[in-house]
C-alpha cells in the first residue's frame, strides 16, 4: 500500500498556484504527442529538403521516395526507426506535367518498354551506400530528438504507476527497471537516485522526477533507512535534510 504520507506531501506540493511551466507538466499526455509529432516533422523536413517526398501512409510507417528513383526511398516508422532502401521496379507512365494533364492519355499511350521505370536495382552498392549514408547524417540530429521525444512520451504510464512502483521498490525491492531485485536499502536508494537522474529535461521528465522526489522526502527521509547527508548531493534533499 502506498504511503499516506506519500499522498499527503504530493498534495500539499500541488497545492499552491501552479506556475506556468507546472501546468504545462500537469498536461504532460497532451504536450509530449505534441512534441513527438513536432519532432517527427522536423524528420520529415530534413529529408523533404534532401529530395524525398511523402508518397503513402501504411499501418506503423511513412513512405518517402526521391525524386530521382536510384537514390532510394525512406520507411520512417512509428517507433522512431529510419530505414533506407532501393526503389523497386515500377510500370506506368513517367511523371511529367503533360502526364499529370491527361493521365487516361498517358497510361493509353504508355509501352512496356517505354514505361518500366527500373527504379535503384541497376545502382552498385557502394554508389546506393554513399546516398544513404548522406542522409542519414543528414537526419541524425532530427531523428535522435525524434526518438527522445518518444522514449518520453513512453514512460507516460508511470505517471499513474509510478507511486505504487516506488513504494514496492523502496518495501520489497522490486526493480523500477531490469529483473533484479534489490536486496539492501543501499541499493534501493542507490535505483531512486539513478532512476532521476535519468529523466529527461522535458515536461514529462520533470513531472516524474517530482513524483520520485515527493516519494523521498514523504516515505524514505521518514523511514530507518533515510539518505544520509554524504548521499543527498541530488535534487532538494539538502535543503530537506537541513529544515529538518
Amino acid at each position: 500500500m502506498v504511503s499516506v504520507w506519500f499522498w499527503l506531501v504530493l498534495i500539499m506540493s500541488h497545492a499552491a498556484e501552479p506556475s506556468e511551466e507546472e501546468a504545462v507538466a500537469g498536461e504532460v499526455i497532451v504536450y509530449s504527442d505534441l512534441l513527438v509529432e513536432r519532432a517527427r516533422t522536423e524528420v520529415m523536413a530534413v529529408l523533404e529538403q534532401h529530395g524525398y517526398t511523402e508518397i503513402k501512409e501504411r499501418d506503423g510507417y511513412s513512405l518517402m521516395q526521391h525524386t530521382s528513383a536510384y537514390r532510394g526511398q525512406i520507411r520512417l516508422y512509428d517507433d522512431g526507426r529510419m530505414h533506407v532502401q532501393r526503389q523497386g521496379v515500377r510500370f506506368g507512365p513517367h511523371k511529367s506535367e503533360w502526364a499529370e494533364r491527361n493521365k487516361p492519355l498517358a497510361w493509353l499511350t504508355c509501352l512496356p518498354y517505354l514505361c518500366t521505370r527500373p527504379g535503384g536495382v541497376f545502382v552498385s552498392q557502394r554508389r546506393f551506400k554513399g546516398y544513404e549514408d548522406r542522409v542519414v547524417r543528414a537526419s541524425q540530429a532530427t531523428v535522435h530528438n525524434w526518438n527522445e521525444r518518444l522514449a518520453d512520451q513512453g514512460l507516460e504510464f508511470r505517471l499513474d504507476t509510478l507511486p505504487e512502483q516506488l513504494q514496492r521498490l523502496w518495501d520489497e525491492g522490486t526493480p523500477l527497471e531490469g529483473d533484479t531485485e534489490l536486496s539492501t536499502y543501499v541499493a534501493r536508494r542507490a535505483a531512486l537516485r539513478l532512476f532521476w537522474q535519468s529523466r529527461t529535461d522535458t515536461p514529462h521528465g520533470m513531472a516524474v522526477r517530482q513524483a520520485v522526489e515527493a516519494f523521498v522526502r514523504g516515505v524514505v527521509q521518514g523511514s530507518a533507512h533515510p539518505f544520509p547527508p554524504d548521499e543527498a548531493d541530488w535534487f532538494a534533499l539538502k535543503v530537506t535534510l537541513q529544515d529538518s
